[in-house]
This record gives C-alpha cells, structure tokens and sequence, in this order.
C-alpha cells in the first residue's frame, strides 16, 4: 500500500522552510508585478480597476500552496527525481524560446526540444522519461489551479479580431508560486540505511530508473523544497470566463495525462522515446491552437444587439454593480426610453428624475429573462462598460511576438527603407 499518510507529513514538514527561500520571494515578487501590470492595464483602457492586487496575490499564494501540495504528492507517486531530469537545461531554453514568442516560455516546448536534442545528439545527458514526467505534473497542477481560478477577477477588454470586427471579451490571466517537494535519488550501501526511511510498495516507482543499484546497493530517495511558477493566459470571446476556465482546463489536464502516459511506457519501453519528445511540445501547442480557433473563429457572444446596449463588465462600486447588472445584459429602456445604443444612455440619464425605471435582458443559462429595476437616487453614469457599436473605441490588438520577431521585423524595414532613398 502506497504510504500516503507518510508522505504527507513529510511535505507538509518541508513547506514552512518556504519562507526562508530566496527563490520564493523572487517569484511573489514576480506574480505581484503580473497583477500590477494588469491593474495598469484596465485603468488605461477603462479609466478604473476591477480587481484588488492584494487579493489577487494572496489568492495565488493560497492556492498555490495547495497546487504545491498536490504537485509534491503527484511527483513523488510517479516517481520523478531530478537527478536524471534535467532541469537545469530546461531553463535556458525556455528563455530563448520566450525570445521567439512569449507563449513559448513553457516547460512543454523545452522539455521537448532537449529531449529531441538528446535523442539527436546525445547532449544533453538526461533521462527523457522523468523530464517529460515532470513536464506532465506541472501541467496537472496547472489544469487543477485553472480550474479552481482561472475564471476569477477577468479583465474586460475589446478585442479586433482578424476579421476586423471589435467584440467584447474577458482576458483570463493567472500566476501562482508553487512550491513542491521533489525527489533527489543516491545510491547506498545497504549497512547505511536508517530505521526511519519510509518504505515504498514494490511497484513503486512508476517511473523505470536508467540504471538500477548494483547488488549490495540501495536507491534512496530524499525529499527537498523547490519554487516554481505557473501561469495562465486566456481570451474568452465564444463563452463566459468560468466556461473557458473550465474547458481549458480540462484540454490541459486530457494532455498532461496523456504525456504523462507516454513518459511511463518509454521508460519501459525505448522506442516510445521519440513519440513522448515529439509529443510533449505539439500536444500542447494543438491544444492553444484549437483554443485560438475556436475564440477567434466562433460567434462571439459579447457583440452588439439589434437594439439596447450590452453590458460587458461593472466598474466595482458603482450603480451598475449595485442593481446586480452582469456581462451580457442587455439593457432595453431607461426612464421609460427605448435605447439603441450605449452613445444615447449620457444624454438620457441627465434629463431623469429619480426614482426611474430600467428594463433589461438578462441571460439565464440558455433563456433570457426581462428584468425590471427601479433607480431611486440621482445619477449621471451607471458604472458600466459596455459593448461597442462602433470602432472609436479602445481596443487590444491581438499581437504575440518576441523580442527577436520585433528586432527581426524592425531590421527587415530599415533595410527597405534603404533600399527605397
């Protein structure tokens, strides 16, 4: 039986050295600059915020502690010891993947890519099965956490498809530090072994090591705390945040099992080798690009109505929020007014006397519903962003380049340039 007790306590007993790591306070250092940039971001396109930096950071530390725990329990069930996986060479290439675009900074592009390398070139020296076990453990903590988070505090924004239309949309973005416990395997003598190791079921690891202890040696494995980071990036145009959330995450976690499957069987069996290396970088990337397609390709549903004006977000605190408004409503009469779009709501609401009456559509799973509200205080801004109906509107355009494809482009045009004079 697998010492499930055991090995929590011993997590559980690593995690308060958290505190004391410099790599820990780097990465909060990190995630509380992600969701600054965020804040920075809303009160340029909207003029307000819509979520509170401090509850962002401490959400991400909470849950992030309990993706941390789940990791730890995952790694050492499976078996993973960075002994042969490497890690220290999937760092660097990450970075210089991040050079050619920022969404290829991730653990599944690299880890691909050295253990193609090795198979390839012999270099680097790894062990393929346990870096892209790794690889599949992160990516389950991160399916688990965007589950759980993903659809929370979205940003709204409005969105140029390629097509040229501006729609409305949520932008999901989430960071958390994890800290895990991961596995160091030593091989020795067997007079050596202590009376307070922790004795594994046979079948354990799942996870074939390369080389097994000679006779009169034992492989132990000691448990130590690390810091890593993960983070989430979305665009939900086709459906709600919580819906998106969900849906990627379960893409994530379908991958994550898969690789993972893929690692096992080539540690067992070495012509699958090349199918789990190859696997690990294009599994991921048809899973961004099938979630691409279908926000960027489907119907969005944050788009203008016939008539009334959707709203896309309330600002917190205002009356919009407090009459329960929610995206996607759309709003059909103001003081007994029909309204067509939202450029006519300014005009209407300074010529009310409260108490007044506002008629809207509100959608309810599949059905919408007519809601009437009564506004009984005077107000010149109902503290809604709505939907646009034109395009004198601020809007994000739908970029994701490098450092290297800008320079490469920012070349490329002062070389036409110079050929033109």
């Amino acid at each position: 039986m697998f010492p499930w007790l055991e090995i929590g306590v011993l997590i559980l007993k690593l995690l308060p050295q958290i505190v004391l790591s410099p790599i820990f306070w780097v990465v909060m250092l990190l995630v509380f600059s992600q969701y600054r940039r965020i804040n920075n971001l809303e009160r340029s396109l909207f003029g307000v915020t819509f979520s509170s930096v401090g509850r962002q950071v401490w959400r991400s530390l909470l849950y992030g502690l309990l993706g941390g725990v789940a990791g730890s329990f995952l790694l050492v069930l499976v078996g993973v010891s960075l002994s042969g996986a490497g890690i220290v060479y999937l760092w660097p290439v990450a970075i210089a993947l991040m050079l050619i675009n920022p969404r290829f900074m991730c653990f599944a592009y690299a880890g691909g890519l050295v253990s193609l390398s090795h198979l390839i070139f012999g270099f680097p020296d790894l062990e393929i099965p346990q870096i892209l076990a790794l690889v599949a453990v992160l990516h389950m903590v991160e399916s688990l956490l965007i589950f759980l988070t993903g659809h929370l505090d979205p940003t709204p924004v409005i969105v140029k498809k390629p097509s040229g239309e501006l729609v409305g949309g949520f932008n999901l973005l989430k960071f958390w530090p994890i800290p895990v416990a991961v596995m160091l395997a030593v091989t020795i003598e067997l007079p050596e072994l202590t009376g307070d190791l922790i004795r594994m079921p046979e079948w354990w690891p799942l996870l074939r090591p390369r080389e097994l202890p000679p006779p009169g040696k034992e492989l132990v494995y000691s448990l130590f705390l690390v810091t890593a980071a993960l983070g989430y990036s979305d665009l939900a145009l086709t459906c709600r945040p919580r819906e998106k959330a969900r849906r990627s995450a379960g893409h994530l976690a379908l991958y994550s099992l898969a690789l993972l499957a893929a690692a096992i069987g080539a540690s067992f069996y070495s012509p699958l080798l090349v199918v789990a290396a190859v696997f690990a970088p294009l599994g991921h990337e048809l899973v961004v690009q099938l979630g691409n397609r279908r926000e960027l390709g489907g119907r969005a549903i944050y788009t203008p109505p016939p008539r009334g004006a959707m709203v896309l977000a309330t600002v917190p605190g205002g009356l919009g929020e407090g009459l329960g408004l929610v995206p996607g409503e759309v709003i059909l009469e103001v003081g007994g007014r029909e309204l067509f779009s939202p450029a006519e709501l300014a005009g209407i609401l300074g010529e009310l006397v409260p108490p007044w009456e506002m008629v809207t559509l509100q959608p309810v799973g599949s059905y919408h519903q007519v809601r009437y509200l009564t506004v009984e205080g005077e107000t010149r801004d109902l503290g809604v962003i709505f939907v646009p109906d034109g395009n004198n509107v601020s809007y994000v355009q739908l970029k994701n380049k490098g450092s290297l494809q800008r320079w490469w482009q920012a070349f490329s045009r002062r070389r036409k340039g110079g050929r033109g004079v």
